[in-house]
């Protein structure tokens, strides 16, 4: 396994450990990974938990956590998408946001589907929509608007 470990670490930007002993091919290819100047994270583990024993060494150590996705990119040097507030926690939309987000459909549209269906003019679509991206309802992009779902998107 020491050749799968150099292999992997070779070409890797980033090892993340999840769940490791105190030996182990885990451990192994983060090793392989450090002495190659990859970035190393490790999930921590209970610290009774002989399967966290690795991780919770590395993170000792000085290696950084990976606690979710965003400490990844992070220690790739890639800044994590915004997040947007879930369903619940999302202000309702009321009186001509309300008609806007209620006119489109599931599916991403153009623009131009809320000038027609709402009957609005570009200046004043724009603004209703940017307030619905800002409150998580919709998501723009290049000209096309697509409605979240309700438990939000990233």
């Amino acid at each position: 396994f020491p050749a799968r470990n150099r292999i992997i670490a070779a070409l890797s930007d980033a090892v993340v450990v999840v769940e490791s002993q105190s030996t182990g091919g885990a451990l192994g290819t983060a090793v392989e990974a450090a002495r190659r100047g990859r970035t190393v994270l490790a999930v921590p583990g209970p610290v009774t938990a002989p399967s966290s024993a690795g991780t919770n060494q590395l993170l000792f150590d000085g290696c950084s956590p990976a606690r979710d996705v965003d400490d990844v990119l992070l220690a790739l040097g890639r800044e994590p998408e915004r997040r947007r507030p879930a369903a619940e926690q999302r202000p309702r939309p009321i009186g001509l946001a309300k008609k806007v987000l209620d006119s489109l459909p599931w599916q991403a549209v153009p623009v131009e589907h809320v000038l027609v269906s709402a009957g609005l003019s570009l200046g004043e679509a724009m603004l209703v929509l940017e307030q619905l991206e800002s409150d998580g309802w919709v998501s723009l992009r290049a000209g096309w608007i697509e409605r979240i779902g309700r438990g939000g998107a990233r």
